[in-house]
C-alpha cells in the first residue's frame, strides 16, 4: 500500500472516529493519535493507535479534528519538528470550527511548518458524516484544496469550495447561529408543550408535520422527547461556537440579542453539568427549578 493511501487522524473522538470509518470504508489505511490517550484505547478494527513521529512519516495527509483554535496550533507545534523523510507534501486538513482570524493565522503557522494547509469545518454531527449527510466547507488555497479533493470526496457526502482561508470559517459560523438559535426554539417549544401538558406522542406526530418543521427538528425531536442525550454533538462544543459567533459579531459592532440569549443558556447548560451530553440536553434547563434571586434587604 502506498503511502498516499494511508491518512492519520489526530483527534480521535466523536467526530474523529466517524471520519475513520469513512476512509476505512473507502480502502484508506487510518492511523491515528490523541492526546487523550484513553480516546484510543478502543479504537475500530482497521485504526492503527500511532506516535506523532509515525502519524507524521506514515500518512501522506493529517485530518486535525480538535476541540479549539488552540488546540490546533499545539497540534501542529507538536508536528513541526518531525523529520518527515523525503515526502514531497505534508498536508493538514483541519475539520475544527475556527474564527475567521484563525483559520488565517493557522494556515500561515502550518506552511511555515512545512504543511499545505486546507480549512474544512463540516455542517453536520458525527452521526451525519456516518450516514454521509454532512457538509464540507473548504478554505484555502484552490490548488491545494484540488490535490486534496480525493480524500475530501470520502470525508463527506458533499462539499463546496469557498474560497481563502478564512471564508470558510465564516460560512460556518453563519450556519452554526442559525442551528444554534434554532436548536435552543425546538427546546422551548418542546418544553412549553410539555408544560402545557400536551402529550409526547401527539408533539412527534404534529410539529413534523407543522410549518414549523426543520432539519433541526428532523435530528433533535425525538431525542429530546425520549431524554436520549447520548452525543452526537456535545453541549460544550455548541458553546464553543456560538461564543466564537458572538465574537465576530461584536468585532464587526453587530447587535445579536438572539445569539446572546442562546449563549447564556447554553453558559448555564455547562455550568449545571450538561456539556458532555448531546446539544439537545439543553432542554433539560427547562425542567429545572428556576434560580431565584435572594431578597433585597429591607
Amino acid at each position: 500500500m502506498s503511502d498516499s493511501e494511508v491518512v492519520g487522524i489526530f483527534g480521535y473522538g466523536l467526530l474523529g472516529r466517524a471520519i475513520a470509518r469513512r476512509l476505512l470504508d473507502a480502502g484508506y489505511r487510518v492511523v491515528a493519535n490523541d492526546t487523550n490517550p484513553s480516546a484510543l484505547s478502543d479504537p475500530d478494527d482497521g485504526v492503527v493507535p500511532v506516535s506523532m513521529a509515525a502519524l507524521v512519516k506514515q500518512a501522506a495527509t493529517l485530518v486535525v479534528a480538535v476541540y479549539s483554535a488552540g488546540d490546533v496550533r499545539d497540534v501542529i507545534d507538536r508536528l513541526s519538528p518531525i523529520d518527515a523523510e523525503t515526502r514531497p507534501e505534508r498536508k493538514i486538513i483541519c475539520l475544527t470550527t475556527l474564527s475567521p482570524d484563525d483559520a488565517r493565522e493557522i494556515e500561515v503557522v502550518a506552511h511555515r511548518a512545512g504543511f499545505t494547509f486546507v480549512e474544512f469545518p463540516l455542517s453536520g454531527t458525527a452521526a451525519h458524516v456516518e450516514r454521509g449527510e454532512a457538509l464540507g466547507l473548504a478554505g484555502g488555497a484552490a490548488a491545494v484544496i484540488e490535490r486534496n479533493a480525493p480524500v475530501l470526496d470520502v470525508l463527506v457526502g458533499d462539499w463546496i469550495f469557498v474560497g481563502a482561508a478564512g471564508e470558510a470559517a465564516k460560512l460556518k459560523l453563519a450556519i452554526n447561529l442559525i442551528l444554534e438559535i434554532s436548536r435552543a426554539a425546538l427546546a422551548e417549544g418542546i418544553a412549553f408543550a410539555l408544560h402545557m401538558g400536551l402529550d409526547k406522542g401527539m408533539i412527534a406526530a404534529a410539529l413534523p408535520r407543522s410549518a414549523a418543521r426543520s432539519a433541526v427538528m428532523t435530528g433533535k425531536l425525538e431525542k429530546m422527547l425520549s431524554a436520549d442525550f447520548s452525543a452526537e454533538a456535545r453541549l460544550q462544543q455548541s458553546l464553543k461556537d456560538i461564543g466564537l459567533i458572538e465574537q465576530t459579531g461584536a468585532a464587526r459592532r453587530m447587535a445579536m440579542p438572539m445569539t446572546r440569549a442562546v449563549y447564556s443558556l447554553l453558559e448555564r447548560g455547562v455550568a449545571e453539568g450538561h456539556g458532555a451530553l448531546d446539544s439537545s440536553a439543553v432542554l433539560n434547563l427547562y425542567f429545572q427549578p428556576p434560580q431565584t434571586a435572594a431578597a433585597a434587604p429591607c
